[in-house]
């Protein structure tokens, strides 16, 4: 009996030891850990740091922009698009220029061209929006439109990208 005693004694003992010790320190090691994943996270957002789920979709993004850009080879196909849609848009093209602007870090060459065009507004209109959702990836980084009679008169700065650096 006394033996059964002493026992239940040595296991009274040792749960308050387990409750005051123990779950403490576990209970502080849990608190700590949450804090430390909303600190994580609160610096992921506050920092914009991406998730593997964005780092995916911002490659499918750049994946179909890839699909769409000409080589450098293609500068002429891009110019005859260019006046494709100005003649199906029944706009006149008088000038184009155009420059080269070689990216070496992102492995691409920026084609920037300036286009003097005459039309009338919906003409007009239409051939930007059709060069900005065609089949090249175009970018209207500019436009200046003067207003004459009937004919409106504009330049326009387009952009594009081509894969690769000669």
């Amino acid at each position: 009996m006394k033996k059964l005693l002493i026992l239940f004694f040595f296991l009274i003992i040792a749960n308050i030891m387990l409750w005051f010790f123990y779950i403490p320190h576990k209970d502080e090691v849990l608190s700590k850990s949450l804090s430390d994943y909303k600190m994580l996270r609160d610096k992921k957002a506050k920092e914009r740091l991406l998730s593997f789920q964005d780092i995916y979709e911002i490659k499918d993004k750049i994946g179909d922009y890839e699909k769409r850009l000409r080589a450098k080879e293609d500068f002429t196909k891009i110019i005859n698009y260019i006046f494709e849609k100005s003649f199906m848009g029944n706009v006149d093209i008088k000038t184009i220029s155009y420059n080269f602007e070689e990216r070496k870090e992102l492995n691409v060459t920026k084609l920037a061209l300036n286009i003097t065009v005459e039309g009338k507004y919906e003409s007009i209109k239409k051939f930007l929006y059709e060069l900005e959702s065609g089949s090249h990836f175009i970018i209207i980084d500019s436009l200046k439109i003067q207003k004459g009679n009937d004919i409106l008169s504009g330049a326009i700065t387009i952009i594009t990208f081509l894969k690769g650096i000669n």
